[in-house]
């Protein structure tokens, strides 16, 4: 599990669980049937990054959603959301932020 609730709306995200949680995300990308998947959207795109977006994002996201159910996160838009927003690597001070 991600750990205990940082937030009414995210799980907290240690450095360690959100190791865990993309390196499951790269097996489960790296599947079979998610490579056979994500290449059969990456076909009917083609080159045409809006069909990219249209056809690739959606199955990636999906994917990514199963992953992260497992460490307490919702099956929904806004969780995969907030995994993203709580990353460690958006707690480190963006260089154009002034340092404190």
């Amino acid at each position: 599990m991600a750990g205990t609730t940082g937030n009414q709306f995210c799980p907290y995200l240690t450095a360690e669980s959100a190791k865990a949680i993309l390196n499951d995300l790269l097996v489960a990308l790296s599947s079979p049937e998610s490579s056979a998947r994500l290449q059969e959207a990456r076909d009917t795109a083609g080159n045409d990054m809006l069909k990219a977006m249209q056809y690739v994002f959606p199955v990636a996201a999906e994917i990514q959603m199963d992953v992260i159910k497992n460490y307490g996160f919702t099956r929904d838009g806004c969780d995969s959301v907030c995994f993203g927003r709580q990353s460690p690597r958006e707690r480190r001070p963006r260089s154009y932020e002034p340092q404190r």
